[in-house]
């Protein structure tokens, strides 16, 4: 890369260049006087020649050529605030020394060291930066050559508060580094997200946890009105976020083109997307009737699909590689077991969906849209009144002994919605108290 080419780096108020002490020379083969010599005489050259002051050092990735603990006080003793490296080790026993390492950033965007970015970001990896690339921003670059820059350093103080401070001698301990990576691993804070069959049951339940956890809007929508309106006044009451009603029936094409379109108007993105409207028919084999069929799987399975598909570029527009968005499918356990309830449209959309959840992650993982499904047990809904009305005697049949709360529901909905989950693609999680999985296949003869 030219200099010239740097020069369109250093004037972009967001980008800092730091000066290239070893690209032409080994420190490592240098005395220390020697090597210090160079890493002073490659700072005054790169001030030169952008005529600039240069605050920071950046040392070349490699093996043979990366910068180990003497680079480190070298670039320290030469009056360097920062310093970009490849190797994460270094990044953590130096930041206490008032040296700050940053990770490298190449022309295309990408960077490395994504274990140790997160501690230096008090958690949050490069999400909310923007980094500079070149063909974003119009230049036009054909080489494929690093660029060694300090990441963004004019961000730092809003961005990185953990770099800031150890810039300026505020030291930290790696223990209090290590302790930043889990910090708002479950947060919603400022998320927009879309709950359908949000009125009532599981899927008021999700939303109430969105809400707590700080989304900044949480939609409901529901067939009825008066419901959906009534839960989205009380939550919004109850949690202090603004959740909106949407009355919308979405078990035509007509009604989810119209709640996409809604949301489209008022929303430039959406994070999350909770497809929990569904119906279910229940009926003797020889009686089951065509509507039974058609009115659930159309509204478990059809709808699931077709909704995500209207809404993936509003998906689209919030999801990057650090902060993906998420699509989570309301299924259930009859979906994963046969229940002895002959509700067969029913255990087969939800098996449907189960899969349909899968072959959308494969396609969808690639523009960073994370499709998961939670698959519930016995909660109190209008749908399942057995649980709602006799929880004691459905209590019985539960591995766990009881069934499920309003927190167990938002708790696995805000991990999957939340940072937590962000690696968790296309599975299933099943939140039934044991029913599933910790249940003998077999009855009697001690297994019982």
């Amino acid at each position: 890369m030219s200099w010239d080419e740097l020069k369109l780096f250093a004037a972009d108020p967001l980008v800092t260049i730091g000066a290239n002490a070893v690209t032409h020379c080994n420190l490592a083969r240098r005395t220390e006087e020697i090597a210090g010599a160079e890493i002073s005489l490659s700072r005054a050259r790169t001030e030169n020649r952008l005529q600039s002051p240069v605050a920071h050092l950046a040392y070349p990735h490699g093996n043979k050529l990366a910068a180990g603990r003497r680079e480190f006080a070298l670039a320290r003793g030469a009056g360097f605030k920062t310093a970009v490296t490849t190797r994460p080790a270094m990044i953590f026993s130096q930041t206490a020394d008032h040296l700050t390492a940053l990770p490298r950033v190449s022309l295309n965007g990408d960077y490395q060291d994504a274990r140790i970015l997160p501690v230096l970001t008090s958690g949050r990896g490069h999400r909310d930066v923007e980094w500079f690339t070149p063909r974003r921003r119009g230049v036009e670059i054909t080489t494929n050559t690093s660029v060694l820059v300090a990441s963004l350093l004019s961000q730092a103080t809003m961005v990185w508060p953990s770099l800031t401070r150890s810039c300026f001698g505020l030291t930290q301990t790696t223990k209090q580094l290590e302790e930043r990576m889990f910090q708002d691993l479950f947060s919603l804070k400022g998320r927009v997200a879309l709950v359908t069959g949000g009125s009532r049951g599981i899927g008021k339940m999700i939303a109430a946890g969105f809400l707590s956890q700080g989304a900044g809007k949480v939609y409901l929508t529901a067939r009825k009105a008066g419901p959906c309106e009534a839960t989205a006044k009380e939550l919004s009451a109850e949690y202090g976020g603004e959740c909106i009603a949407l009355p919308i029936d979405i078990s035509t094409m007509s009604g989810i083109d119209m709640l996409a379109a809604e949301i489209k108007k008022r929303e430039p993105k959406l994070d999350i997307l909770v497809n929990n409207a569904g119906a279910a028919w229940g009926a003797d084999f020889d009686e089951f009737p065509e509507s039974g069929w058609d009115k659930v799987v159309n509204l478990n399975l059809k709808t699931p699909f077709f909704l995500t598909k209207a809404l993936a570029d509003s998906l689209r527009a919030a999801a990057t590689a650090d902060k993906p968005a998420k699509v989570i499918n309301v299924a259930s356990i009859d979906g994963i077991f046969v229940n002895p309830m002959e509700t067969y449209s029913y255990a087969a959309s939800k098996s449907g969906l189960i899969h349909l959840t899968r072959r959308m992650a494969v396609k969808l993982i690639r523009d960073h849209i994370v499709v998961t499904a939670i698959a519930p047990g016995p909660f109190k809904s209008d749908m399942n009144k057995a649980a709602r009305d006799n929880a004691d005697q459905v209590s019985k049949r539960v591995p766990s002994g009881r069934i499920g709360t309003d927190e167990d529901m938002a708790g696995a909905a805000i991990y999957l919605a939340s940072r937590a989950g962000d690696y968790v693609v296309g599975a299933t999680l099943a939140v039934d108290g044991g029913i599933v999985y910790a249940n003998p296949g077999i009855k009697g003869d001690g297994w019982d």
